[in-house]
């Protein structure tokens, strides 16, 4: 009985009423409702507000705000799905309204691209530091739920739609350098993140980024970010005010927003002004510019950063760094690998601590310094963190800048070797065969030295060939 009532209001062309009637039986009895029926209920209106705007039926907005809140309510419970968003779409095209209720995940957003093209995507999908802050403030350009990115290259826009539906893609060396402008940009640490790791993956893989020239711009672009000083390397400053004075010249008043024009210079002149930034506050616009910055300044831009983005961030940057440190891919630069690992280690990530930790050992880039050393072991060793924890083990065994405490040494191999560090389970294993702050134990000296071997540590693997545990072929 009740689907043959629901479908009456289809026929009925004139009368909002009925729909608000309909939709707000059903936001009522969702829970007892098939979802068959609901479905049928949402795909049933497209032709409807088709029939409404054919007939030109007024809706008037009291009327409309009733059917928002219940629409609203309905779809709330709804997984995002792009057919849904593209209903809701349709209907707001259709009525010239808004839905105000809405929730983020059915918020359609177009993006207008090069050679015509068009997407919509989900607001909720528009996670970057500026669509949040450019979906907040309220400005007038918003209204019209467009965001203008004409301006990338067609296969850039396709890469990057593809990320906001979170499709696999792959980014050509020349390539890179849009990327990576556009994400710093958007403030996209999630999306610079993935072209960050797709280019290391060159990087090695290639060999010197200027012997492949496609890979050369885009180094120096890093470069340039981080503040890493480069021979040959060209920098330039960057100013949204003084660019959308020179826009406001030649370009027409536009209500949408566009990725590298005179709405967004506008915006962030805004946003600037609320954090009582100065007004010379440089961002990357456009993808031919090149911005003087530092890490510090980088990492503002990319604010804030889910936990999972943070650490992904300082796991990459250690990896750039060990490219300078063992000049892998590029020339060996003592003082760009330190810069880099200093960077994480300030910001407390472990991994970074520990590189830094290890230049402070060695001399390399910096004077040499056991006790500046022993204290970056020591913080990333408190956070857990296996590699430092081995290096303290081996620290308090032989002595160096503290006391020798070989029950500590065993202590701190044995936090390391439970997280799986081959060589904290070799070290650990000496320390049983001889019986140095343990009693001496050779079933316990061989299983570790077995964990360890099967890591592929070579001195394990050399104590057990000796007792015959042991064999390449095995």
């Amino acid at each position: 009985m009740f689907t043959h009532h629901l479908y009456t209001f289809c026929h009925s062309a004139h009368d909002f009423s009925a729909l608000i009637s309909r939709s707000y039986y059903i936001e009522k009895n969702r829970n007892s409702l098939t979802t068959e029926t609901i479905s049928r209920f949402i795909n049933s209106l497209p032709l409807v507000f088709e029939s409404f705007q054919k007939n030109k039926v007024f809706i008037d907005p009291s009327d409309w705000e009733k059917f928002d809140h219940s629409f609203s309510a309905i779809l709330s419970d709804r997984p995002s799905s792009d057919s849904l968003l593209n209903i809701v779409s349709h209907i707001e095209k259709l009525s010239v309204r808004r839905f105000q209720k809405m929730s983020p995940k059915f918020i359609p957003i177009q993006l207008l691209g090069p050679e015509a093209k068009v997407e919509t995507i989900a607001l909720e999908k528009l996670k970057s530091t500026m669509f949040r802050g450019l979906f907040s403030c309220g400005m007038k350009e918003t209204q019209e739920r467009q965001i203008i990115l004409d301006t990338l290259s067609s296969g850039c826009f396709d890469h990057y739609i593809a990320f906001l539906k979170n499709r696999p893609f792959e980014i050509a060396p020349n390539q890179f350098h849009e990327i990576f402008s556009l994400s710093h940009m958007l403030g996209d640490a999630r999306l610079f993140n993935e072209a960050f790791s797709q280019f290391l993956i060159h990087l090695k893989r290639h060999g010197n980024p200027f012997h492949t020239g496609d890979l050369g711009k885009p180094f120096l672009f890093l470069c340039t970010l981080f503040g890493l000083k480069r021979k040959n390397q060209r920098n330039t400053s960057f100013d949204p005010v003084q660019r959308a004075k020179n826009l406001k010249k030649s370009e027409s008043s536009q209500s949408t927003i566009s990725a590298c024009n005179l709405s967004y210079a506008q915006f962030w002149q805004k946003a600037t002004a609320a954090k009582k930034a100065p007004p010379s506050s440089k961002i990357f616009i456009s993808a031919e510019s090149v911005i003087e910055s530092t890490l510090e300044q980088f990492y503002s831009v990319m604010m804030p950063m889910e936990e999972g983005e943070k650490n992904r961030f300082f796991s990459l940057l250690r990896i750039f760094g060990e490219c300078f440190e063992a000049g892998v891919s590029i020339r060996e630069d003592p003082a760009a690998a330190v810069t880099l690992y200093s960077f994480g280690a300030h910001h407390n990530d472990p991994g970074s601590q520990t590189q830094l930790a290890q230049c402070y050992a060695k001399g390399f880039g910096v004077e040499k310094n056991e006790v500046a050393a022993f204290r970056m072991y020591k913080l990333a060793a408190d956070q857990g963190y296996g590699a430092a924890q081995n290096a303290l083990g081996f620290y308090y065994a032989q002595g160096i800048t503290v006391q020798q405490d070989l029950k500590k040494a065993v202590s701190f191999f044995s936090l390391a070797a439970a997280q799986g560090n081959a060589t904290a389970q070799n070290n650990l294993g000496i320390m049983y065969e001889e019986g140095l702050g343990v009693t001496k134990d050779i079933q316990q000296a061989v299983h570790f030295f077995s964990l360890a071997a099967a890591q592929g540590n070579a001195h394990a693997r050399s104590y057990l060939t000796k007792l015959g545990l042991y064999s390449d072929r095995s």
